[in-house]
């Protein structure tokens, strides 16, 4: 997958108006490891952060409910 595209999810994200504050740091943290990456991240790479970034939507959405 695309760095670029990657990254533009991850700044929606952290944009939202309803994210915590720690959220959003765990959010910063993976947007940091990402942006460190080369050009295209690893189908292994994709799903880790996929699985940390569906963590913290969870934790949103639970606080919405």
């Amino acid at each position: 997958m695309e760095k670029k595209l990657v990254l533009v999810i991850l700044d929606q994200l952290l944009n939202a108006d309803d994210i915590t504050e720690n959220r959003k740091e765990a959010l910063k943290i993976v947007r940091d490891e990402v942006a460190k990456s080369g050009n295209r991240i690893s189908k292994e790479k994709m799903m880790d952060y996929a699985i940390r970034i569906s963590n913290i939507l969870a934790t949103i959405w639970k606080f919405l409910e």
